[in-house]
C-alpha cells in the first residue's frame, strides 16, 4: 500500500521514520482504516476512533484486541515530531505477506471546508454503490478516487450512496441526516458505517430533545425534505445545498444550526480533556 504522507514523518508498528524511507507498506488484502483529526495538536474523539478500528478488525477475524494502546502512542509520536496543528491521521492496518497483523499511522492531505460552505451548503450526487460490510471500516479505493475526481474537476463536494432498494445510506465518506419540520430522520445504522461525529451528534440529539429517528430515506423522495447535512471527521456538520437536482435550503434550517452549536460544544469539551504535554 503506499503511504501518501504529507509532512515528514510517518510511524508504523512502534517505530518513527522519516516519510520518503517509508512511501509503501506490504499489506496484502482487507486494510482496515480510521482518519483521526489533530486540532490544536491534540486528537480529536482518538478513544472512539480507535475503538472503531479494533472493531473492525475484529469483525473481519483480525487480531485487533489491543491496538488502541500501541497506535495511540504512535500517533502522539507523529504529532510530535511533525509538531502538527491542525491536520488530518490516517491509521491503516491489516496483514502483512508473513501473516504478521501491522499498522501504519501517517499524516495525509486534509481538506477543511471554508465558511462559505457552511453559509451555502455544498452540493452532492446520488450514486449506486452498495457496501459489502457496511459496519467495518474497509479501504474502497475505488470509490474515494471516483469522489475525489469529482471533487477535482467540478463542483461535487461528496457522493450519497444509494442501495439496490433504492435507499439512501451514506456518504462516501459520511453520513447523512435529514429534516422534515421539527424531526430529523437518518438512514438505519444496520445500512451504514457508524460514524464518530455521528455518534457524538446522537448525544446533542438527546439533550435538545430532537424527535429523531431511524428511516429509509428513498432516493427518489428527496424533494420532500426541508434540510440535509453530512457529518465526518474534517467536516463536522455540513449543510447539503443540492443533491442531483434537487436543491434543498438547508444552512438556513433553524434545528440544523441548533445541532452545529451543540456539536461545537462537544468538540470543546474532548479537545480540553486531552492532555500530551
Amino acid at each position: 500500500m503506499e503511504i501518501n504522507a504529507n509532512l515528514s514523518f510517518v510511524a508504523a508498528d512502534g517505530q518513527v521514520y522519516y516519510a520518503y524511507d517509508l512511501e509503501e507498506w506490504p499489506f496484502q488484502g482487507k486494510t482496515i482504516y480510521e482518519v483521526i483529526r489533530i486540532m490544536e495538536g491534540k486528537p480529536l474523539f482518538m478513544e472512539e476512533h480507535l475503538e472503531r478500528l479494533k472493531q473492525s478488525g475484529l469483525s473481519l477475524g483480525m487480531p485487533a484486541e489491543g491496538i488502541e494502546t500501541a497506535v495511540a502512542e504512535d500517533m502522539k509520536q507523529v504529532v510530535a515530531h511533525c509538531d502538527i496543528k491542525d491536520n488530518n491521521l490516517k491509521i491503516v492496518a491489516g496483514y502483512l505477506e508473513s501473516g504478521a497483523f501491522s499498522y501504519v499511522v501517517f499524516p495525509v492531505k486534509s481538506f477543511y471546508p471554508p465558511e462559505s460552505y457552511y453559509e451555502n451548503g455544498v452540493k452532492t450526487v446520488l450514486m449506486q454503490v452498495e457496501r459489502e460490510n457496511p459496519n467495518a471500516k474497509v479501504i474502497n479505493a475505488e470509490l474515494s478516487a471516483k469522489v475525489d475526481r469529482m471533487r477535482e474537476t467540478s463542483e461535487i463536494f461528496e457522493g450519497l450512496l444509494v442501495d439496490s432498494e433504492g435507499r439512501v445510506t451514506e456518504g462516501s465518506r459520511s453520513n447523512v441526516f435529514f429534516v422534515k419540520g421539527d424531526r430529523l430522520l437518518t438512514p438505519k445504522s444496520s445500512h451504514v458505517l457508524l460514524g464518530i461525529t455521528r455518534q457524538k451528534l446522537l448525544l446533542v440529539i438527546q439533550d435538545l430533545k430532537v424527535d429523531f429517528e431511524e428511516a429509509e430515506i428513498k432516493a427518489d423522495e428527496l424533494q420532500n425534505y426541508d434540510a440535509c447535512f453530512i457529518t465526518g471527521t474534517s467536516i463536522g456538520l455540513l449543510p447539503v445545498a443540492r443533491i442531483d437536482e434537487v436543491i434543498i435550503a438547508s444552512s438556513s434550517n433553524p434545528l440544523l444550526k441548533s445541532l452545529q452549536e451543540g456539536y461545537d460544544k462537544i468538540v470543546k469539551t474532548s479537545l480540553e480533556k486531552i492532555d500530551w504535554e
